[in-house]
């Protein structure tokens, strides 16, 4: 056993206290990954193969629209839909926004993009087209709430559009904006590069902001 892993079953696992020689119950630990060079390679690396896959899928219906064809809106619809797919995730987000909060938004969306028929038509199109809509994030950390809700709303925005056959013509654009608030000066620095590699820092943006003075 090397040194950082025998240090890290001593910690994590030992019967008995070094500072105390007391007994005590070890930690209820399943896994541990420890921070060296070659796990980082494998992350990079395997970082790397996910988004070569992609690439190649990407270019697949890239080819078949420009074959053209007769199904040429419903490959173009495809294509929004594939590249909006949320990314694989090694986090969780708070389970409140996984659940109600989500399910609260995505009945918002679908009630956005498909106004009360008994209204005037004309200005319900006018109001799907230019309003827009926020989603406002007090203490946002990392981001990791707001990039799980932007990427998983967008899933579902462009899944309705290709169950509605709309073309990209009169297709309506996405209507959200996911805003962060943080008194932390650093919490912009982290959540900035994370929506950029999530694919959702067109409709993210973070503020550095005191709750305190409200």
């Amino acid at each position: 056993v090397s040194a950082p892993t025998q240090d890290i079953l001593n910690f994590f696992f030992a019967t008995k206290s070094k500072a105390t020689n007391q007994s005590r119950k070890p930690w209820k630990v399943r896994q541990v990954i420890i921070d060296t060079e070659k796990n980082w390679e494998e992350v990079s690396n395997a970082t790397l193969k996910e988004k070569n896959m992609r690439e190649k899928k990407e270019q697949f219906f890239i080819q078949i629209l420009q074959k053209g064809g007769e199904n040429d809106s419903v490959n173009q619809n495809a294509l929004l839909q594939y590249r909006h797919l949320p990314l694989p995730r090694l986090w969780k987000p708070d389970p409140l926004v996984q659940k109600d909060v989500l399910h609260f938004l995505k009945m918002k969306l679908v009630s956005h993009l498909s106004p009360d028929s008994t209204s005037n038509e004309s200005i319900n199109e006018e109001m799907v087209k230019n309003q827009e809509l926020q989603v406002w994030d007090l203490g946002s950390g990392s981001g990791r709430d707001l990039a799980f809700l932007a990427e998983e709303l967008k899933c579902h925005f462009y899944n309705h559009l290709s169950e509605k056959e709309e073309t990209k013509a009169s297709s309506p654009c996405f209507p959200f904006q996911f805003v962060g608030f943080d008194n932390h000066k650093g919490s912009s620095k982290r959540c900035m590069p994370f929506w950029k590699h999530r694919l959702v820092s067109d409709v993210t943006y973070s503020f550095l902001f005191d709750l305190n003075k409200v």
